[in-house]
């Protein structure tokens, strides 16, 4: 079988130089395949897009120079435009041990405009938005930033410096960006839990061809199916809310929710009613300690006060008084 290739240059093409890919157009590519017969010649035209060959081509020159730490390839051989890839968290840095997998997707609009790139094991981080898996990157958020020289090398490489080096300024995931602030050590262990956990979801791949595990994974669940093909967030929030949670268990332990106003309320009155048990313990009057028939007649003059007794009186008439809405949040 021959196979043959031609590139139907436009008009408006600066430079026709065989093997480069200068047009700007989507203008189609066309392939054909020969099949010698005894009888008839035929030929089978096979038409790729301009961005089918340009990621062709980048995964030719990510598989001749591979960065440390990043494999990516795409999900199925018939579909170049859905990838996977695994970033190993950098030497040296508390990420080191950890790999997270991605997910990209590619459209009919690259290199013009970036990739679709979101963490499939979604690490606790500043940059990392733990709803959807997307990394806060300038020129994958901002299509103005973007450049149609940037490779997939450099998306990958990006990804991974960032865990190491958080952006503090830009934080989509504030709880851990206030962590880091706050609580640098807490972090830390958070980030630690992470990779033994990103170890153990790595661990469970074994034996799975990785081409076809997240495609075998949502066949049947119609709510990853929308998630897989890219449409709103909103369509999808409300039925991913369980498994999100229960991801969030797995990856970082369950969080303790913050109590509500009554919550807080209650909590108080029980604090206060446990400090009248502690220091204001029911007071004996020495009359009961004798019975009635050696009890004395009571004193014809009202007795005099102690000064501490009046202010126990007085305080313990005043949190008598107190009620659940008088207590500030």
């Amino acid at each position: 079988m021959e196979f043959l290739q031609e590139q139907t240059h436009p008009k408006h093409c600066l430079n026709r130089v065989p093997g480069k890919l200068n047009c700007k157009s989507n203008q189609p590519f066309r392939r054909y395949h020969i099949n010698d017969t005894d009888h008839q010649r035929q030929v089978t035209p096979t038409i790729f897009s301009r961005a089918h060959l340009l990621i062709e081509k980048e995964y030719e020159n990510f598989q001749k120079d591979k960065p440390w730490g990043i494999e990516a390839h795409p999900l199925r051989q018939e579909n170049i435009f859905e990838w996977m890839a695994k970033i190993k968290g950098l030497q040296d840095t508390v990420w080191e041990g950890g790999t997270f997998t991605l997910y990209i997707k590619f459209d009919e609009n690259f290199n013009v405009r970036p990739p679709e790139v979101c963490f499939h094991t979604i690490p606790f981080h500043p940059n990392v938005d733990m709803l959807s898996g997307r990394p806060c990157i300038d020129f994958l958020d901002d299509f103005s930033q973007w450049k149609d020289s940037n490779s997939l090398t450099k998306i990958l490489t990006t990804v991974q410096d960032l865990l190491a080096n958080p952006d503090l300024n830009k934080p989509i995931n504030p709880e851990a960006a206030e962590m880091i602030m706050r609580s640098p050590h807490a972090y830390r262990q958070m980030v630690l839990d992470c990779v033994v956990a990103s170890q153990r979801v790595e661990g469970s791949y074994k034996g799975i061809d990785p081409a076809k595990y997240i495609l075998e994974a949502i066949k049947d669940n119609p709510a990853l199916q929308k998630a897989h093909l890219g449409l709103p967030q909103e369509e999808i929030e409300e039925q991913m809310k369980r498994q999100l949670e229960e991801h969030e268990t797995l990856m970082y332990g369950r969080f303790q929710a913050k109590p509500s106003e009554e919550e807080e309320k209650a909590m108080k009155l029980a604090r206060l009613n446990k400090m009248k048990k502690i220091y204001l313990p029911p007071r004996i009057s020495p009359t009961s300690l004798h019975t009635t028939e050696t009890m004395p007649p009571p004193p014809s003059g009202k007795a005099k006060e102690e000064p501490w007794e009046k202010e126990v009186d007085d305080l313990v008439a005043w949190t008598d008084k107190l009620d659940a809405s008088t207590i500030e949040a």
